[in-house]
């Protein structure tokens, strides 16, 4: 310890974590799941850094659809813009997090940043799987009716051949008594 000097001592004076009595040593950090505030757009690149420095994150995600420039493409998004979590074991130094790539600042309530209960983040990671589970089965398959919701056949019902691709899907339509194979955008048919 006599090797760090007088630059030691200041951060250790400095250290909310030594006010607060709840670390045995700073930079270190109680083990547990801690709520990261990222900047705006660099929440999945705060992510990444993270994880290349050993810590394990939680980052609720979902799917959603969104359309540009006439096309519908699936999207991943944040479920909470702006925020991951950050799982801390014993050794893991804290003040390496605040200043990684993409993070603002570990959130904290007075002096410090405080430990999220761990049974609030299960019960996120198991929304989380159950969400991807539902779009899962929101997918359509063969032999499945469908409605076509857009273009020059909107309005008509048809039966699921294939999916091709992300977000075409071949569907069989009666015209003139015969099923003929039509070529869609997933964004252009609808469960019926």
């Amino acid at each position: 310890m006599s090797g760090w000097g007088p630059l030691h001592m200041t951060l250790r004076e400095d250290c909310p974590c030594e006010r607060q009595r709840e670390l045995s040593k700073c930079p270190g950090a109680a083990q547990g799941w801690y709520l990261v505030q990222c900047k705006p757009r660099e929440g999945f690149k705060a992510e990444q850094h993270l994880r290349n420095q050993g810590f394990q994150c939680f980052h609720p995600t979902i799917q959603n659809q969104s359309k540009r420039r006439g096309k519908a493409r699936w999207v991943v998004e944040s479920l909470f813009p702006y925020y991951l979590f950050l799982h801390v074991r014993a050794g893991q130094a804290l003040s390496n997090v605040r200043h990684t790539r993409g993070v603002v600042k570990l959130v904290g309530f007075g002096e410090g940043p405080r430990p999220v209960s761990s049974g609030i983040v299960r019960s996120l990671m198991r929304y989380c799987r159950a969400i991807r589970y539902d779009q899962t089965e929101e997918l359509l398959h063969p032999g499945d009716s469908v409605r076509i919701v857009d273009g020059c056949f909107n309005q008509l019902d048809a039966v699921v051949k294939a999916g091709k691709g992300e977000d075409r899907v071949v569907v069989l339509l009666d015209i003139l008594n015969r099923q003929q194979e039509l070529e869609l955008p997933l964004s252009e048919v609808q469960p019926s």
